[in-house]
């Protein structure tokens, strides 16, 4: 039999501002949505865009939740979980993704900005 494996990489687009709450006892819980692009061509040979959407929590994430805007690109690693509640006698559930590690775009956005962004320069390798 093999083992249960939950990890799951997914690079998208946040599709919202995320939401930061604390929770009874302390615990942050850091919220947001993106959408995962898939490019494929169609049986005609046109190229087609395919997108899902995929909220996300984070716990004690609050020091991302400054960055964490819409429109933003974000590389996650975590794991899928299901989430289980009744409403009005009706039971319900959805998919989320509990994320481990999130890394975001480096890119600089204005003049200012790309002052301070730091490259690096191969002109001192000696081959």
């Amino acid at each position: 039999m093999l083992p249960s494996i939950n990890n799951c990489i997914v690079s998208g687009t946040l599709t919202r501002d995320s939401e930061i709450r604390e929770l009874p006892g302390g615990t942050m819980l850091l919220t947001f949505s993106i959408a995962v692009n898939k490019n494929y061509k169609d049986n005609a040979g046109e190229w087609q865009q395919r997108v899902a959407y995929v909220d996300c929590k984070m716990w004690n994430g609050e020091r991302y939740a400054e960055k964490a805007v819409k429109g933003t690109s974000v590389l996650i690693v975590g794991e899928i979980e299901q989430e289980r509640w009744e409403r009005e006698g009706q039971k319900r559930s959805k998919i989320v993704l509990n994320v481990r590690s999130l890394k975001f775009e480096i890119k600089p956005k204005t003049e200012d900005q790309e002052q301070n962004y730091t490259t690096r320069s191969n002109d001192n390798v000696p081959f």
